[in-house]
Protein backbone atom coordinates (compact mmCIF):
# COMPACT_ATOMS: atom_id res chain seq x y z
CA UNK A 1 0.00 0.00 0.00
CA UNK A 2 1.58 3.54 -1.28
CA UNK A 3 0.84 6.43 0.20
CA UNK A 4 -0.44 9.63 -1.74
CA UNK A 5 2.14 11.11 -3.72
CA UNK A 6 2.58 14.75 -3.52
CA UNK A 7 4.35 16.77 -6.70
CA UNK A 8 6.33 19.87 -5.83
CA UNK A 9 9.10 21.56 -7.79
CA UNK A 10 12.99 20.00 -6.44
CA UNK A 11 13.63 23.40 -5.05
CA UNK A 12 10.83 23.75 -2.38
CA UNK A 13 11.34 20.60 -1.01
CA UNK A 14 8.25 19.76 -0.68
CA UNK A 15 7.74 22.38 1.28
CA UNK A 16 4.43 24.79 0.68
CA UNK A 17 4.67 27.88 -0.78
CA UNK A 18 6.06 30.85 1.49
CA UNK A 19 3.96 34.13 2.07
CA UNK A 20 5.14 37.18 1.49
CA UNK A 21 4.80 38.17 5.08
CA UNK A 22 7.58 35.95 5.74
CA UNK A 23 9.95 36.30 2.79
CA UNK A 24 13.29 37.86 3.67
CA UNK A 25 13.84 41.37 2.22
CA UNK A 26 17.22 43.36 2.19
CA UNK A 27 16.18 45.08 5.34
CA UNK A 28 15.98 41.68 7.32
CA UNK A 29 19.27 40.69 6.15
CA UNK A 30 20.60 43.60 7.02
CA UNK A 31 19.33 44.50 10.13
CA UNK A 32 21.83 42.30 12.33
CA UNK A 33 24.84 43.80 10.88
CA UNK A 34 23.36 47.08 11.69
CA UNK A 35 22.42 46.21 15.32
CA UNK A 36 26.50 44.45 15.79
CA UNK A 37 28.11 47.86 14.40
CA UNK A 38 25.74 50.53 15.23
CA UNK A 39 28.16 51.47 18.81
CA UNK A 40 31.54 51.08 15.99
CA UNK A 41 30.48 53.50 13.71
CA UNK A 42 29.42 56.87 15.03
CA UNK A 43 27.60 59.30 12.70
CA UNK A 44 30.98 61.05 11.31
CA UNK A 45 32.32 57.89 10.42
CA UNK A 46 30.51 57.48 6.71
CA UNK A 47 32.06 61.56 6.26
CA UNK A 48 35.65 59.62 7.52
CA UNK A 49 35.41 57.07 5.01
CA UNK A 50 34.48 59.24 2.10
CA UNK A 51 37.38 61.62 3.40
CA UNK A 52 40.17 58.86 3.44
CA UNK A 53 38.64 55.61 1.79
CA UNK A 54 36.61 55.95 -1.09
CA UNK A 55 37.98 59.31 -2.53
CA UNK A 56 41.15 57.62 -2.95
CA UNK A 57 40.28 54.56 -3.95
CA UNK A 58 37.80 56.04 -6.61
CA UNK A 59 40.72 58.78 -7.80
CA UNK A 60 42.96 55.31 -8.29
CA UNK A 61 40.15 53.70 -10.50
CA UNK A 62 40.12 57.07 -12.53
CA UNK A 63 43.90 56.69 -13.05
CA UNK A 64 43.99 53.60 -14.26
CA UNK A 65 40.74 54.19 -16.09
CA UNK A 66 42.31 56.83 -17.86
CA UNK A 67 45.87 54.39 -18.77
CA UNK A 68 43.49 51.85 -20.04
CA UNK A 69 41.95 54.73 -22.05
CA UNK A 70 44.97 55.35 -23.80
CA UNK A 71 46.04 51.44 -23.95
CA UNK A 72 42.81 50.85 -26.09
CA UNK A 73 43.32 53.85 -29.08
CA UNK A 74 44.94 51.51 -31.35
CA UNK A 75 44.33 48.65 -33.86
CA UNK A 76 44.04 44.59 -33.37
CA UNK A 77 47.89 44.47 -34.06
CA UNK A 78 48.32 46.49 -31.06
CA UNK A 79 46.04 44.11 -28.88
CA UNK A 80 48.03 41.19 -30.20
CA UNK A 81 51.42 42.85 -29.08
CA UNK A 82 49.98 43.85 -25.90
CA UNK A 83 48.88 40.07 -25.20
CA UNK A 84 52.08 38.97 -26.91
CA UNK A 85 54.22 40.87 -24.18
CA UNK A 86 51.81 39.58 -21.94
CA UNK A 87 52.51 35.90 -22.04
CA UNK A 88 55.77 36.36 -22.94
CA UNK A 89 56.30 38.34 -19.65
CA UNK A 90 54.53 35.64 -17.58
CA UNK A 91 57.10 32.93 -18.86
CA UNK A 92 59.91 34.95 -18.03
CA UNK A 93 58.44 35.42 -14.80
CA UNK A 94 57.58 31.16 -14.46
CA UNK A 95 61.38 30.69 -15.23
CA UNK A 96 62.58 33.05 -12.81
CA UNK A 97 60.38 32.26 -10.08
CA UNK A 98 61.43 28.55 -9.98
Amino acid sequence: HRGTRRVAPAWEGGAPPVPGQAAYTAPSFAEPLRRVFDDVVDRAAPERLERRLYRPALAALAAWGRAGRRLATGGVHRYLGYGFYAVCGALVLLVVTR
